[in-house]
């Protein structure tokens, strides 16, 4: 079997990527869902539609996360 590597660049500062990815607001203007979580280590995080429904397509929990770490 293959393996692929994908590799997406993404133009901002670190905190600016971080917010869109953790700002439900934000993130729901690029997806069309909201990452809904406190975004403590083991807490929900839900993958909601913002179609005013409620429902959640993806849902896990939250992991350690290291906010301004550049990659």
């Amino acid at each position: 079997m293959a393996e692929y590597t994908y590799v997406t660049y993404i133009e901002g500062t670190a905190d600016q990527i971080w917010t869109a990815l953790t700002d439900a607001a934000q993130s729901a203007e690029y997806w069309g869902h909201a990452n809904v979580s406190d975004w403590k280590a083991g807490s929900r995080w839900e993958h909601q539609r913002t179609d005013g429904s409620g429902t959640a397509d993806v849902v896990g929990p939250s992991w350690k996360q290291h906010p301004r770490r550049a990659w």
